[in-house]
């Protein structure tokens, strides 16, 4: 399996760097972002557009560590109830087999 996600990753890697290659002149072309308000107008400075396509995978991987933080802490919490609730429960069965042999 080891051997298996070491091949795969640079298969990976060779297919990024052939499109790179391959799309060069069109990743270091600069694109400049408007926004018209109607009342003011917004221009961003030319970027390049792999600097671009870095900051959205960025941004996207940064917005998908969120979401899985914000689902990760909802599980401990409700991981954490149960085992409060289950606690609960024991201490209440032994009450009942401390009753029971009584």
């Amino acid at each position: 399996m080891r051997l298996f996600k070491l091949v795969l990753a640079l298969l990976v890697l060779l297919l990024l760097i052939l499109f790179v290659r391959q799309n060069w002149e069109v990743l270091t072309q600069k694109a400049a972002f408007r926004l018209d308000l109607y009342v003011k107008s917004f221009e961003s400075p030319p970027h390049e557009f792999w600097k671009l396509i870095l900051f959205s995978l960025f941004l996207g991987s940064l917005g998908t560590a969120l979401y899985s933080l914000q689902r990760l802490w909802r599980e401990r919490s409700l991981n954490r109830q149960l085992r409060q609730d289950l606690e609960l429960l024991r201490r209440e069965v032994e009450v009942v087999k401390g009753g029971d042999g009584s």
